[in-house]
Formats: C-alpha cells, structure tokens, sequence
C-alpha cells in the first residue's frame, strides 16, 4: 500500500501548545489518559519538508511514460507544477512534525503503538542537522 495513504496514521499526538514545545498524547493505562510530552520538531518524515504530495489516488500506482502521453501537455504541464497534490496527511501540511525529546517518553509512546520507527526520525533529524550546518 501507498505510504502516503496510511500517512495519518502515524499522527501520534492531538494537538500542540501554542509555544509549540509540548504535543498532546493519549495513552492507555488501562485507562484513557491524557499526557503532555516536550518536543522538538523535524521536517515531515513522510512529504520530506514540503506539506503536501501528489494525490495518491492519481498516482500510487505509478504512471508510465504511455499514460503520460495519453494525458497530454496539459496533464504533465498541471502535474509537474502542483496542481493535483493534497495535503500530507502526516504534516497537515506544516511541514514539520513533533518528536518527543525524552527517550522516556518516546519509549511510553512506542509501547502504546502510537509512536513510529524511531530510525525514521533519527534519519529526518540527521537530515535537518545537516541542512543547518551547511546554512539551509
């Protein structure tokens, strides 16, 4: 299946304080209980810092050089430009994703399932680490 569908999914906070230092996590024991988690944030895992992907339903399945063809100028012209992306669904289109700063709290995240690969991040955090020394 297409990453880009199941994008949401990955959403493991509900909302962020307006400092943007703390992000909003349920987590159950056995209960329903809210936490507040400290956060840094890295650019989005799944549209790379963009806040947005071509619409999976058009393109998840690839298109080949054929259809390409079939579709026209006008259907390149509009999908090389943006015309046809969504929103990330991972993002909401900030471009930017939180991520727990204690390792604490990304183990409790993990343990509940709401927390993803941490390699994911770590590499996205390596990647915005880089892009600040070399000035970006």
């Amino acid at each position: 299946m297409d990453y880009r569908r199941t994008a949401y999914k990955r959403r493991w906070w509900t909302d962020i304080n307006r400092a943007g230092t703390l992000a909003r996590a349920f987590i159950f024991d056995p209960d329903r209980v809210e936490v507040w988690v400290p956060v840094r944030f890295l650019l989005c895992t799944t549209c790379e810092g963009r806040g947005s992907y071509v619409n999976p339903n058009l393109d998840s399945n690839g298109i080949t050089p054929e259809e390409m063809d079939e579709w026209g100028p006008d259907f390149q012209e509009n999908y090389a430009n943006g015309f046809y992306n969504v929103a990330c669904g991972h993002c909401k289109g900030d471009k930017a994703i939180p991520y727990p700063i204690y390792q604490e709290d990304v183990q409790l995240l993990k343990t509940q399932g709401n927390l993803e690969e941490e390699e994911e991040y770590d590499a996205a955090w390596e990647s915005e680490s880089m892009l600040r020394e070399m000035g970006g």
